[in-house]
């Protein structure tokens, strides 16, 4: 396997944030806003990062990829897993964990993840790490990860990390020009994009990698 090459991590820029949001846009219509990423970031900086090639940091500031990752409160991480509670619904001041540490449960879930380098190898393994590690200095009891993947690529590299899918998925409709949710619940038929045929235009699964002890 490819050795990643080094990465050093800086904060999350309003210019990348409007990145994003633009591209989550693009390929899932969620009913987001971007002033609510912008409270997601605000709420724990530590976790949303910009990275960079270590040898070119000094140079040109060449973006290597970004990471947005919420740290949100177990039990309602546990409701987000089984669709009882959508990415929409997360509000940071009440979701996130308190700034008191101690011991208390924490799921990290990945809103975001990308690699603006194509040349690199491994940036979704090293970027979760370095978040992960982050998020452990705190004193958070860490239950696990999750993302829900919007795209073939999304879900493979996740799989290849080893999460697993929760059975919880959301599929977007076009039905007589409105866009409609549909959504599948850990237990049911998940064919409803089958059924839909060519009216879908987004669709995505939500995956997990529970701690391990």
């Amino acid at each position: 396997m490819e050795a990643t090459p080094a990465l050093t991590g800086g904060p999350m820029t309003d210019e990348v944030l409007k990145r994003i949001f633009a591209s989550d846009q693009d390929m899932y219509p969620a009913p987001l806003t971007l002033d609510q990423l912008r409270s997601w970031v605000t709420g724990c900086p530590d976790l949303s990062r910009c990275f960079c090639l270590t040898e070119r940091t000094e140079n040109d500031g060449h973006l290597a990829g970004t990471i947005m990752v919420l740290p949100i409160v177990g039990r309602f991480w546990h409701a987000l897993l089984q669709g009882k509670l959508t990415e929409a619904d997360i509000d940071a001041t009440t979701m996130f964990p308190s700034g008191n540490g101690g011991e208390e449960e924490v799921g990290l879930h990945v809103f975001h993840v990308e690699r603006f380098d194509d040349s690199l190898s491994g940036f979704t393994r090293v970027a979760l790490s370095a978040v992960k590690e982050t998020a452990r200095s705190k004193g958070w009891t860490i239950a696990g990860c999750s993302a829900l993947t919007a795209t073939p690529g999304g879900w493979r590299s996740f799989e290849k990390l080893g999460f697993v899918k929760t059975g919880y998925e959301e599929i977007w409709i076009v039905r007589d020009e409105i866009v409609t949710l549909v959504t599948t619940f850990p237990g049911e038929d998940n064919n409803k994009d089958g059924q839909a045929k060519s009216g879908v235009i987004g669709k995505a699964r939500m995956v997990v990698r529970f701690s391990k002890g």
